[in-house]
């Protein structure tokens, strides 16, 4: 948004960007992927505790696919 606003405004520094632009692009990238790793294990927790009342019980499902670690099932 930075560098829009400057162009813009007419004052952009494009020796400025084309240096700092990569460091930039590679820490948000990283920051997405651990947000990302974050949400995936939140979600993972919140299923434990949805389904930590229901140890022992029977339901009802589809295998919809077979791995060498285990099944899926909907």
């Amino acid at each position: 948004m930075r560098i829009l606003k400057e162009g813009l405004h007419g004052r952009a520094n494009d020796a400025h960007w084309k240096k700092e632009l990569p460091a930039i692009t590679g820490h948000t990238s990283k920051r997405e992927r651990i947000a990302v790793d974050a949400e995936r294990e939140y979600l993972d927790i919140a299923k434990v505790r949805l389904m930590e009342s229901r140890v022992g019980g029977t339901f009802t499902g589809v295998i919809s696919s077979v791995t060498n670690f285990g099944l899926f099932v909907s």
